[in-house]
């Protein structure tokens, strides 16, 4: 899922992380892993939602890295 508001620098509001909670349902995987990564930031009450759900949030001070934690976070669930 993807959107795009507010320009490079944009706020990831509670709505849209609700819509990738969501999407959630629509994958038929067992044990799936939800990555949320966008170029801006979570807003606060986003990050508690994404938090509470499982949904892990890649922003722009981790973007450099997202290779990485996402091999990582795949890996750690292989393993478990």
């Amino acid at each position: 899922m993807k959107h795009r508001t507010r320009g490079k620098t944009g706020l990831v509001s509670e709505s849209e992380v609700l819509d990738v909670l969501r999407a959630t349902d629509r994958y038929r995987v067992s044990n799936p892993v939800f990555f949320l990564v966008t170029n801006g930031s979570v807003e606060p009450r986003g990050v508690k939602i994404a938090e509470t759900n499982g949904i892990r949030i890649i922003d722009y001070s981790r973007m450099s890295r997202v290779g990485e934690i996402v091999r990582a976070s795949v890996l750690s669930g292989a393993l478990s």
